[in-house]
């Protein structure tokens, strides 16, 4: 799958904040939440190398194929019995903001711990004027601060040489130019502490929890996160299902997620119009053993699933249907997985036309049949059933699942 090595990314100078050491590995390309093919940069931190706050990482996004560069900045917040270093801004530069590249386009700002959805950036608090001047200096002491939210994504917009924070908590302090970089070339930083008298935004990621910054660009015309069965997703992939309620997902299911995305026909490089790969669903010394981790049937739990099944010693693309589809990295995503059984069904019910996603009948699920140590899920060339043998050869076809919420 297409991965950004950035041990070899090229690095500003040192921070006028204080430095904190921290570590930076490899990042990779993933789709952002809207429609049309559109990618997000992922700085990925505390890994394999030392890299400090202040250093800025040449990386790529949809709009720049060129490279922009990501500088995470930190300041120590003083709290209660004691403080601690946070995410206080982040500067992105070296934007190709012409036509037809980063004009008109949205950069949408998340930040990530080791596991489980995005972190909140900042709080925000929005102060009422008390309508009088407690001690004369008129100051926070005048403003009733009671009204506050947290907010977990900042987005800007590059629209008609300016960058304007478009998102939830913004005030006029939002979005920051240099000197060497005014409003009418490519570079800004995104303030998530506010000095504004009657506003309060204070960052709330700590350094020690944070593991990832995901930079995502689309069309700030689009609507985000608005699909329906049959859609193109936001990874090149077709839309086959569409929660009414958020189920859990992700590899540990402690994520959240509304939507199943399938691969494309001719994910594999073969002719939309060919069948599918053909694999087993286990190597030879596995067909016969069962996988504890991999009986998840519910909707969200395919990607659970497919990682206990890749972490069977002796399984990989070669010989197992869940490490084929792991590994496949459409639309920059490294989220791709084999369908749980009931994903597999609801992927069956669009089989036909109009959306004709699956040419063949047979299809590998990645849940274990409970009663069996050699069979798995399988469409068995109908409805999913739980007879299928580890040692055939069936189609595979990767899923993945997503949420479209913007909260």
């Amino acid at each position: 799958m297409p991965t950004l090595d950035f041990q070899g990314s090229r690095a500003k100078g040192p921070a006028t904040k204080k430095p904190l050491k921290l570590f930076l590995g490899t990042g990779v390309l993933v789709g952002a939440l809207a429609l049309g093919s559109t990618f997000a940069a992922n700085i990925n931190l505390n890994t394999d190398n030392n890299v400090e706050f202040g250093q800025g990482v040449v990386t790529t996004t949809a709009c720049d194929g060129n490279g922009i560069t990501v500088t995470p900045f930190s300041t120590f917040i003083n709290a209660t019995g004691g403080g601690e270093h946070r995410l206080s801004s982040i500067r992105l530069s070296g934007i190709d903001s012409s036509d037809g590249a980063c004009e008109g386009k949205t950069f949408r700002v998340r930040a990530y711990g080791a596991t489980g959805p995005a972190l909140d950036l900042f709080q925000w608090e929005d102060g009422t004027w008390n309508g009088t001047d407690v001690d004369g200096n008129f100051d926070e002491s005048d403003y009733d601060w009671s009204l506050r939210d947290s907010y977990d994504f900042v987005d800007i917009n590059r629209t008609d040489s300016d960058f304007l924070w478009t998102s939830d908590g913004t005030d006029n302090d939002d979005v920051i130019y240099i000197d060497e970089d005014p409003i009418t070339e490519s570079a800004f930083t995104i303030n998530l502490a506010s000095v504004a008298v009657a506003i309060r935004r204070t960052p709330l990621v700590s350094t020690d929890v944070l593991k990832k910054i995901t930079v995502e660009t689309f069309d700030a015309t689009q609507s985000v996160g608005a699909y329906n069965v049959g859609d193109t997703g936001p990874s090149g992939g077709i839309i086959f299902y569409v929660a009414e309620s958020p189920f859990a997902c992700g590899q540990t299911l402690n994520e959240v997620c509304q939507y199943l995305e399938a691969a494309p026909n001719g994910w594999s490089g073969r002719e939309p119009t060919e069948e599918d790969p053909r694999i087993t669903w286990a190597a030879v010394g596995n067909q016969s053993t069962s996988v504890a981790g991999a009986v998840g049937t519910s909707i969200g739990t395919g990607y659970q699933n497919s990682i206990a099944i890749a972490n069977q010693a002796g399984n990989d693309a070669t010989n197992s249907a869940a490490v084929l589809a792991l590994g496949y990295g459409g639309g920059g995503q490294n989220d791709w997985y084999l369908p749980s059984s009931e994903e597999l069904r609801e992927l069956w019910k669009i089989r036909i036309a109009p959306h004709n996603i699956l040419p063949h009948f047979s299809y590998w699920s990645s849940t274990q049949n409970a009663g069996a140590a050699g069979e798995a899920w399988d469409s068995g060339g109908a409805d999913p059933v739980a007879g299928g043998q580890k040692y055939s050869t069936t189609m595979v076809r990767p899923i993945r699942a997503f949420s479209g919420s913007l909260t």
